[in-house]
């Protein structure tokens, strides 16, 4: 384990002249790494069972510290981050996308001051190692169960594979990311189909006809595959399959398709010269933006309220602001977030809770989208504002009857002690009870 030394700021721009070795705090450095992948018809994360405290038996992302080893030579970041891939996904980096996520500290390990580097790394499913290839206690989890709170994962670690999830649906509407997905041969369906789980939409929520036309016209973003290179591949494979599994995005072959004599396979393609010489991060000619629930509420504005979910931090309070994202109209998430408050107001004058999934269908949006965890936070953040508890606290999770993961990160970064979930939810359950009964007209 390697350990920095932090100075102590005596005042803006300055430090002290004066300072010993002893003035400095030490600190440990870590790398953490989320590594996403698409399978199944599912989003994936790398996750690892921790088998010691703390907390033992809870899921980590695979990481490690930053060593320093002979001749005193210290790692770099970087080549912590490719050697923990190595070790923990038993494969060499070059296939994979790499970057830089962000940096993690504000006392997130109880065992002392560590400052974690997270990378974020996407992987294709021919990258899925065999079943049984997979060291004990390391496994490809959905990412839903980190997202929606269901599994119990270690130190911040929620926070950061939120962070990532966000990235991601950010980088693939207006960069080549999507196609780090994929596998070397692809059609565009499975493309479109990448779009649509990362996004968190049904199958064939994007047009399949503007989808195709805007990613064959980007010049030197793909190339076909050509007829030779497929009946090479075929001879080469004994005729049973192409060396691709991106095609398992697709679903289920054409009729056509797989009776002799009878129609063409789809088009097959590969990444062109653009992601060739820029990688994954080369700029797309048009972004891709990602859809909304169109909202149509007649009655927006009769009460001359405004929603206002772009909020500031309240004073004194270390927590985030709430912005509205830039593909949604400023009416259409007023009128979202005005809803969500009304549902959450009817529950709790009634002393109930409402599930996640049961808001999210009443909203009309995916329950696990980023748009409706957005939401959730606007409403809450407001209350906050107010001098109010977390409303949202009685929004819960079916399967345990507590609110998720997200619930719990916003309160951490409120300033509050969290350290006791359960007593901490049930606290806040009955908070947000007595304001919402003591402020009704608040909800409307």
């Amino acid at each position: 384990m390697f350990f920095l030394h932090k100075k102590e700021v005596t005042g803006v721009g300055g430090v002290s002249a004066a300072h010993k070795r002893n003035d400095f705090s030490p600190f440990a450095v870590s790398i953490g790494l989320v590594s996403l992948m698409i399978a199944d018809e599912e989003l994936l994360v790398r996750m690892e069972k921790r088998e010691k405290e703390p907390p033992n038996g809870g899921w980590a992302l695979p990481g490690d510290f930053v060593r320093r080893g002979a001749n005193d030579y210290l790692e770099g970041l970087d080549e912590v981050a490719a050697r923990t891939f190595g070790e923990k996904m038993g494969r060499s980096l070059p296939r994979t996308y790499m970057t830089q996520l962000g940096a993690y500290g504000d006392e997130r390990d109880p065992r002392g001051d560590v400052i974690t580097v997270a990378y974020l790394a996407i992987n294709s499913p021919a990258q899925r190692p065999l079943p049984g290839e997979d060291p004990v206690g390391e496994r490809w989890l959905p990412i839903d169960l980190v997202l929606d709170g269901s599994l119990s994962v270690a130190f911040d670690h929620g926070l950061i594979i939120h962070d990532a999830m966000e990235r991601t649906r950010e980088q693939i509407e207006t960069s080549a990311l999507a196609l780090a997905f994929c596998d070397p041969w692809f059609t565009i369906p499975s493309l479109r189909r990448v779009y649509e789980i990362v996004w968190d939409l049904p199958r064939d929520a994007l047009d399949a006809g503007s989808f195709h036309k805007r990613f064959t016209n980007m010049a030197g973003l793909l190339e076909q595959v050509s007829d030779d290179d497929v009946g090479a591949a075929r001879r080469a494979s004994n005729g049973d399959s192409l060396p691709s599994a991106a095609g398992s995005l697709d679903g289920p072959a054409p009729r056509e398709s797989t009776q002799a004599g009878r129609g063409r396979p789809p088009q097959l393609y590969k990444t062109g010269p653009l992601v060739w010489s820029e990688g994954s991060p080369a700029r797309l000619e048009r972004p891709i933006e990602r859809p909304w629930q169109s909202w149509r509420d007649e009655s927006a504005g009769s009460t001359g309220r405004v929603s206002t979910p772009e909020l500031e931090r309240p004073a004194g309070l270390p927590g985030p602001r709430v912005d509205r994202p830039p593909s949604i109209e400023q009416r259409e998430w007023e009128a979202a977030t005005r809803k969500a408050r009304e549902i959450i107001w009817d529950r709790g004058r009634a002393g109930d809770d409402i599930r996640y999934g049961e808001l999210a269908d009443m909203l009309g949006i995916h329950r696990r989208s980023a748009a409706f965890f957005d939401l959730l936070d606007a409403v809450c953040l407001e209350e906050v504002a107010r001098g109010g508890p977390l409303v949202t606290g009685l929004v819960v999770n079916k399967r345990t009857g507590m609110p998720g993961q997200r619930f719990f990160v916003l309160a951490g970064r409120l300033g509050r002690n969290v350290a006791n979930l359960r007593d901490f939810a049930d606290a806040e359950r009955r908070s947000a009870i007595e304001w919402i009964r003591a402020h009704p007209n608040l909800g409307q």
